[in-house]
């Protein structure tokens, strides 16, 4: 059943042949029904096959595809996005879900104001949204108190409830100015809309008005 050099002849058909050991077989043509029979020991190294093969019912015919959910299904298999030198920076936008339900904002909006003679209610989002970051700037002599509400209408310094439990105060400088810049490590939610006045005194419902541009405000929020 062999060539002489110790390789199986490429004509066999339909036989079974009991292999021990390593055995290297050469085969061209169509293999068909040749069969091995299930008895042989050791590694089988086939090289140059040509030819139809046919796979085994059942058989994969390509690499493992990952699974892809549907919006807002995670998907069965873990996939990673990695990262390369040189390479544009991800862009990333959206809100991340803090442990106070108030989401940590990735870009923003930014409202600014420079004050009327007035208490300067004003209402900038008329749905809910968060507060993250706040600068006022005292170009007077006298002191600001800055309040927070959250309304989808304007507010009512004279009768609303404030947001932040304690007033900002906006300090004043000697000729140059002055002002505080306010960061929230956990941005403020605000479940109806973001409202804000400034007023002359520091009680809760005050509502005097202080000076034409004399304050300038900048609210960050989303």
């Amino acid at each position: 059943m062999t060539d002489g050099t110790g390789k199986l002849q490429t004509n066999i058909t339909n036989t079974s042949i009991p292999v021990t050991g390593t055995v290297t077989a050469n085969i061209s043509g169509n293999i068909g029904n040749t069969t091995f029979a299930s008895s042989q020991s050791g590694p089988w190294n086939i090289n140059n096959i040509s030819g139809i093969v046919s796979l085994p019912t059942g058989a994969a015919t390509n690499a493992k595809q990952p699974a892809f959910g549907t919006a807002g299904t995670p998907s069965s298999d873990v996939l990673t996005v990695q990262g390369a030198a040189s390479m544009t920076a991800l862009n990333v936008s959206g809100t991340i879900a803090d442990s106070n339900s108030a989401p940590i904002v990735v870009g923003s909006t930014q409202y600014s104001l420079v004050s009327a003679a007035s208490t300067n209610a004003n209402n900038i989002k008329a749905t809910g949204g968060v507060v993250y970051s706040i600068q006022v700037f005292n170009n007077g002599s006298s002191l600001g108190y800055l309040k927070l509400y959250d309304k989808a209408t304007l507010p009512v310094p004279a009768t609303d409830n404030l947001v932040l439990k304690s007033t900002i105060i906006i300090p004043h400088g000697s000729g140059a100015g002055a002002g505080v810049v306010v960061s929230l490590p956990v941005p403020k939610k605000f479940t109806s809309g973001i409202g804000f006045a400034i007023t002359g005194a520091i009680a809760t419902t005050d509502a005097t008005s202080v000076a034409a541009s004399q304050f300038v405000v900048n609210i960050d929020y989303i």
